[in-house]
């Protein structure tokens, strides 16, 4: 599972690109309750590649974005990775998913 990126970046890399490839494979996934709170925090680190098939050949990633979210208790029964995901794509304008 992953998403790609339509908007152009400005990958550190030098380049500006769009189709960058996104996902959170391999990511360690972290869940915790502050204090004093009743919600969860989900966190994550997504790796940013400059395709899928830079992905898929083994090529590491060339950006990393930590996201973060904030989940009810409920929420922690369904797919953590769907509400990361879907904080994830805040960050851009136009997404596409990728479900393989």
């Amino acid at each position: 599972m992953g998403i790609i990126i339509n908007d152009v970046l400005n990958l550190t890399i030098g380049i500006p690109r769009s189709g960058c490839y996104a996902s959170f494979a391999n990511s360690r996934l972290s869940t915790y309750l502050p204090r004093y709170t009743v919600n969860y925090i989900v966190e994550s680190s997504a790796g940013i590649w400059v395709d899928k098939y830079s992905r898929d050949d083994g090529s590491p990633a060339v950006e990393h974005l930590f996201v973060r979210t904030s989940v009810t208790k409920d929420q922690l029964d369904g797919n953590i990775y769907t509400l990361l995901y879907d904080q994830l794509k805040t960050n851009y304008s136009s997404t596409t998913d990728i479900l393989e």
